[in-house]
């Protein structure tokens, strides 16, 4: 994924922004020769096949993966704020893991329609926001055939209109500005302000 690693690389030179967290590593080429990398990708799969039988993780996924498995890192992202006209606001952030089956259901699932529970316990998480604790999560629903993404947000999901290869090119492209995903969903609430952030990012990079 060398497009991310120019994304940091290009906020941390901007001087309207200050880069408040990173995950991972983004200074060096990454590449461990003792890496395997074919069996990281081939027990990801095996854990998305035995939680949904027929399951076919999307090959997208994969230099995602091996970006982890190279920097032996758990997760890859970044957080980062900016200032225009004198104030200050909050930028974007992703982080980014392997996406793995729920291990355990929390209590609130026992409440939800069987459907829309069954749902949730197909869900992975492939991004959350650790640094703004703003309780959006980007999910891979793990079914027979293709995996599609959702956005969840403080219990709401929302099927994104993108698939793994779109999202991660969306993400980079837009910085990880927070709401961007709005654009591909119907999540309302977050367009308005998602329009003004991104009004803001073409300012910061012309």
């Amino acid at each position: 994924m060398p497009q991310l690693s120019r994304l940091v690389i290009d906020l941390r030179r901007n001087p309207d922004i200050e880069v408040v967290k990173e995950w991972g590593r983004f200074v060096k080429p990454i590449d461990d020769p003792a890496a395997d990398y074919d069996l990281r990708w081939q027990r990801t799969q095996e854990a998305a096949t035995s939680a949904v039988p027929g399951c076919e993780l999307d090959p997208a996924l994969r230099p995602l993966t091996d970006r982890l498995v190279a920097g032996r890192e758990d997760r890859v992202g970044v957080a980062w704020r900016y200032r225009l006209g004198g104030v200050e606001h909050n930028g974007g952030e992703f982080c980014w893991v392997i996406p793995a089956p729920p291990t355990a259901a929390p209590a609130w699932w026992d409440d939800l329609p069987a459907e829309l529970r069954d749902l949730h316990k197909r869900l992975c998480v492939l991004e959350y926001h650790p640094r703004a604790g703003d309780a959006v999560e980007v999910k891979l629903e793990l079914r027979a055939g293709s995996a599609p993404l959702w956005l969840e947000h403080r219990g709401q999901l929302f099927p994104l209109s993108i698939g793994v290869a779109e999202y991660f090119e969306r993400a980079i492209e837009m910085r990880g500005v927070f709401g961007w995903q709005a654009l591909y969903c119907d999540w309302k609430d977050q367009f308005d302000s998602t329009q003004k952030r991104l009004a803001d990012l073409r300012q910061l990079f012309p």
